[in-house]
């Protein structure tokens, strides 16, 4: 364990990223074995390439440690500005109890990207209702209208 953590914390992206790949593709438990602070310095990287593979490792730990999302900087990643990764912590997101501030979420669901779209409306459920009003919902419902209709 101690020469993969050392990988994965390599400045030589050559090394790094294999072994951070290859921890996706390995079971749950060597990637719990590894420290939260390690997959995040993964995260934070500034390699696109190796922030979105640790977003991947850190969704397969939410999945069994929910407490974990407060330890990730959900507002820089989700302008963050590769598309991947902005899909990834969304995905991630929709399946929290997070709720995106409404304007962000808008600003998401009407983005150009059709993967980062989708990613969106997966967080709608997350919405506080009693933040909906009149304003807010007109924004939604040119969203909600289907395009190939006349």
């Amino acid at each position: 364990m101690p020469w993969i953590i050392e990988a994965i914390k390599s400045p030589n992206y050559d090394k790094s990223i294999p072994i951070a790949s290859s921890l996706l593709e390995t079971d749950l438990s060597l990637i719990k074995n590894i420290p939260i602070d390690n997959i995040l310095d993964i995260i934070n990287d500034s390699e696109w390439r190796l922030k979105y593979i640790g977003l991947q490792l850190f969704s397969k730990l939410y999945n069994v440690n929910k407490d974990i999302i407060q330890k990730l900087d959900v507002k820089k990643f989700i302008n963050d500005p590769d598309s991947s990764v902005q899909v990834e912590i969304l995905n991630i997101l929709a399946n929290s109890s997070y709720s995106i501030p409404l304007e962000t979420l808008i600003d998401k669901i009407d983005h150009s990207n059709k993967g980062i779209r989708a990613a969106a409306i997966k967080n709608i459920k997350n919405l506080e209702i009693k933040k909906l009003n009149a304003q807010i919902l007109s924004k939604f419902i040119p969203l909600l209208k289907d395009p190939t209709s006349s």
